[in-house]
């Protein structure tokens, strides 16, 4: 599946969507379970979240990245999730109809 993932990820054309920012930030904001959280870009226009829990497990990271997803994908979306004893990242990829998509690395850890 990864490698599937990666072959998407270069086919697609995604670029930095004007607002996504403060979509994520406001959904970010009001979740119950988030302590805290980053929000950044990089020069090859992936999103780069760092999501702090209050308490990490694999079950309020997922939750966090529902209520996340809920609020910002798009008509056509693809993610993969890789757990650690001490983390969550999500890869996610979501497309619009006209070919306006995304790219988000989403990493969810403990506060400590």
């Amino acid at each position: 599946m990864q490698n599937f993932f990666t072959e998407l990820i270069e086919k697609v054309d995604y670029d930095l969507i004007p607002g996504l920012s403060s979509e994520m930030r406001d959904c970010l904001a009001y979740e119950d379970k988030v302590l805290d959280f980053q929000i950044a870009t990089s020069k090859d226009k992936v999103y780069h979240l760092h999501v702090k829990l209050h308490e990490y497990t694999l079950s309020n990271a997922k939750s966090v990245f529902s209520s996340l997803l809920q609020f910002i994908q798009y008509n056509s979306t693809f993610y993969i999730r890789r757990d650690t004893e001490h983390n969550t990242e999500y890869l996610l990829l979501s497309q619009q109809d006209d070919n306006l998509a995304f790219y988000c690395k989403i990493l969810f850890t403990s506060h400590e």
